[in-house]
């Protein structure tokens, strides 16, 4: 579709059909933001979106919404156009709006509308409302503590897909926490988290297959993940590749190989604690020196 043709798609007084939208709004972002070995016309982009805005399209709303809130940071005009997708019902704009109601961003901070659009987002079926949904209820923050219907969402969220309702659903299911603990569950969930993008899942299998929780132990298979998490910096995973190393679980044993990853850990650390981490790394190098002694 050529940005003539979508132009005259947009002013022909029609609603554009659900393929229509799709490709005026591709063409228009194509435009605004580029890609690889082509050159850009914001302007040009802007116009295509107020275009099919004007034929309530609500996914140029959002795109336009997003352009202003991202790229131009007027958070006031970006509120105008979520809020006008919102209302046209599109459920990405009801989690912005949101958000907007909760972090004050070209509005006063309202939690009370805050809950109320992310609710509506979420029964409109968008995942990252359900999880937050979840953690509303869960925890009873603007809402009363509700956790049969935290559980309620947090499924809904994980089964559509969202990464971080899979990470936690995983977690309930370690635990036992609401559900039948089963570590096989934990373990399908789990894989569906990485599969859906959430790197701190890759550590937490890791560590199922190290101890043969809901899957057959493998050391050298929980080694494998652990490295391909610390590649992203995940603390837990070099602290784990350096217990692993000290006890000789999946790899050779290497004093020397422990403490490097233990001072990664320390680098990388915000939830373990850096003073028993260094502690570790102490204790280590005493055993070093005492083996040298020997020899």
């Amino acid at each position: 579709m050529t940005y003539e043709e979508a132009i005259a798609i947009c002013h022909s007084g029609k609603r554009l059909t659900e393929q229509q939208s799709e490709q005026v709004n591709r063409l228009a972002n194509r435009l605004m933001y580029g890609r690889k070995n082509t050159s850009t016309d914001v302007d040009k982009g802007i116009e295509l979106l107020l275009s099919a805005a004007e034929a309530h399209d609500n996914h140029a709303e959002y795109n336009l919404g997003y352009y202003y809130y991202n790229i131009k940071q007027d958070y006031l005009r970006a509120f105008e156009w979520h809020k006008r997708a919102a209302d046209h019902g599109n459920e990405w704009s009801m989690g912005c709006i949101a958000y907007d109601y909760l972090s004050g961003d070209g509005v006063e901070v309202d939690e009370e509308k805050s809950i109320y659009w992310y609710k509506k987002g979420a029964i409109k079926g968008d995942s990252y409302c359900q999880y937050i949904m979840y953690k509303r209820y869960y925890n009873g923050e603007g809402c009363r503590k509700n956790r049969k219907t935290a559980m309620h969402w947090l499924r809904m969220a994980a089964e559509n897909g969202d990464a971080d309702a899979q990470h936690d659903l995983s977690w309930h299911y370690r635990r036992g926490d609401l559900v039948e603990q089963s570590y096989e569950q934990e373990v399908y969930w789990l894989r569906k988290a990485i599969d859906s993008g959430d790197d701190w899942s890759i550590n937490d299998l890791g560590w199922n297959y190290l101890k043969g929780l809901g899957v057959e132990k493998d050391a050298e298979k929980a080694v494998a993940l652990f490295r391909k998490a610390a590649r992203k910096k995940d603390e837990h995973a070099a602290y784990n590749l350096a217990l692993c190393h000290r006890d000789g679980e999946g790899v050779e044993k290497d004093l020397n190989e422990s403490i490097r990853w233990l001072r990664l850990a320390k680098r990388w650390s915000i939830d373990l604690d850096p003073l028993e981490i260094q502690k570790e790394i102490d204790d280590l190098k005493q055993t070093l020196n005492e083996q040298q002694t020997r020899l």
